[in-house]
């Protein structure tokens, strides 16, 4: 069985498996969730942080509105599981306890399980921008 829960100090090791590597600074900048096994490995995250992006297309949502989802990720060996999907639905219900009423968060193009997540909730693609690395990331937003 799989349960979520908030991060509590000294987790960060045991995220060592995420790539690209997080800071230690990292994981307590954002709001993080973690998904635990029944014996205590930790095999997934998403985390959120409260701001506003630097777009006037956002203009008319104010800031403390929006859950910006910063990371989620599931070990490959635990992929395919609906970890993602209960990772999610905690980081959305924690939102929604925050008064947020709006989310964006991010996915690279061909991240089939990413991109399902996002459009089953009801959150659309609204643009795709080239990073400085060369790779694209498409952007989702909607309601909470």
């Amino acid at each position: 069985m799989i349960t979520t829960r908030p991060m509590r100090p000294g987790n960060e090791a045991d995220l060592s498996w995420v790539q690209p590597p997080r800071p230690a600074l990292w994981w307590w900048a954002h709001p993080t969730l973690v998904a635990e096994t029944d014996d205590g490995r930790l095999v997934g995250y998403a985390s959120f942080t409260i701001s506003l992006p630097p777009t006037t297309a956002l203009a008319a949502v104010q800031p403390r509105e929006i859950g910006w989802g910063q990371g989620m990720a599931v070990h490959p060996d635990f992929q395919g599981q609906g970890i993602g999907k209960q990772l999610n639905a905690a980081r959305v219900a924690v939102m929604r306890q925050l008064g947020l009423t709006f989310f964006i968060g991010h996915a690279r193009p061909g991240h089939g399980a990413m991109i399902r997540l996002f459009t089953q909730h009801g959150w659309e693609a609204m643009v795709t921008c080239e990073q400085e690395d060369g790779t694209a990331l498409t952007y989702y937003m909607g309601a909470l």
